[in-house]
C-alpha cells in the first residue's frame, strides 16, 4: 500500500500535473485548451493526462460544442479533493517562506541587526 502512495504521488507532482488539475478546477478542457498551460506540449499533455486518468483524478466527457461533439477532461471527485489538499500545501508553503530567513549573507544580517 505505501508503495502504490508513493507513486501516486510522484505523478501527482510531475511537472504540469498539478497544472492541468488547476486548468480544470473551474471545469471540462479540451486538449487545446490544456495545450496553452504554460511550458506544455502534446507529449507532456499526453504522458500527465494519462497518469491523471490512470489516478482517476481526471475522466473524459463528450462535450457538445460541434455536430459530433468533442473530448473534454474534468476533475473526478477525487481529482478535486486532491486538488484543494495540494493547494493547502502550496499556501503554508508560501506562508512558511515568507517567514524563513532571507539566503542572502547581508539580508540575513540585516535582518539580525534589527533585534
Amino acid at each position: 500500500m505505501q508503495l502504490k502512495f508513493v507513486e501516486f504521488i510522484t505523478q501527482v507532482v510531475r511537472p504540469g500535473s498539478y497544472e492541468i488539475l488547476r486548468a480544470l478546477k473551474n471545469g471540462p478542457k479540451t486538449w487545446s485548451e490544456l495545450e496553452k498551460i504554460e511550458n506544455m506540449n502534446s507529449a507532456k499533455l499526453k504522458r500527465r493526462l494519462e497518469d491523471l486518468l490512470g489516478n482517476n483524478l481526471i475522466e473524459v466527457e463528450v462535450i457538445f460544442n460541434k455536430p459530433t461533439g468533442s473530448k473534454a477532461y474534468k476533475l473526478t471527485p477525487l481529482g478535486l479533493k486532491i486538488l484543494e489538499k495540494l493547494e493547502e500545501i502550496e499556501k503554508i508553503y508560501e506562508e512558511e517562506m515568507k517567514k524563513a530567513p532571507p539566503k542572502e549573507p547581508e539580508e540575513f544580517l540585516k535582518g539580525r541587526n534589527k533585534l
